[in-house]
């Protein structure tokens, strides 16, 4: 139980104190336009029902843990598609300020089609320096970026997901981001309260470390 509160203390002091200057997510259903959040976690659905068709349209995220869903199911002459972006800078905390790392970003990416060629999904992940890599087979890819760090210095990266249906079916993709590379003794923490290694924020977090890192 102590364990707990303090992983969940270190969640909350790491998405705190910089929330308002964290960079927005983008959610996208149901035709009604893309829409701006700023909270760690979110989650938009719809439903549309007529004579002869259906669609469900889903889109959320959830930063702390990583996750993304983008999904859309079908039924009749329905048509629709969902997104979701998540834009967040990261830092290697924990090391002493200074310490050049070379991390990997991992977006491992999983993509369902009911029906293969026409209801789809798509995932990418990308950089602040124009790279970016994307998945749009069904199945499970890897996608991942080279990313070398300074600790105590921020680096910002995307990941979106894209679920598409029409009358042949619905289709979707679902997301989880983590890093590979990490040095003992760290962890990579981000403006939005993802966390790679809770152990590692709870034995060094302090109130001015963690404000500094997003200042």
């Amino acid at each position: 139980m102590i364990r707990s509160a303090m992983f969940l203390v270190v969640a909350l002091v790491l998405a705190g104190p910089a929330r308002g200057n964290c960079p927005l997510n983008h959610i996208f259903i149901c035709e009604g336009g893309t829409r701006d959040s700023s909270l760690p976690v979110d989650l938009q659905s719809c439903s549309i029902y007529g004579p002869t068709a259906c669609q469900v349209e889903t889109a959320r995220y959830d930063i702390p843990n990583g996750a993304l869903v983008a999904d859309v199911k079908i039924c009749g002459d329905g048509y629709g598609s969902a997104y979701v972006e998540v834009q967040d800078d990261f830092s290697l905390f924990g090391l002493p300020a200074g310490t050049s790392v070379a991390l990997v970003a991992h977006f491992e990416v999983g993509i369902s089609s009911d029906f293969l060629g026409y209801a789809k999904g798509r995932g990418v992940l990308s950089d602040a320096f124009g790279h970016s890599v994307n998945a749009s087979l069904p199945g499970v890819t890897d996608l991942t970026i080279d990313v070398p760090v300074v600790a105590g210095q921020s680096f910002r990266l995307s990941y979106e997901l894209y679920g598409q249906g029409n009358y042949y079916g619905g289709g979707g993709a679902s997301g989880q981001i983590s890093f590979s590379g990490i040095p003992p003794g760290g962890a990579v923490v981000s403006c939005n309260g993802y966390v790679s290694d809770r152990a590692v924020a709870v034995r060094h977090a302090s109130w001015t470390n963690l404000k500094n890192i997003y200042r």
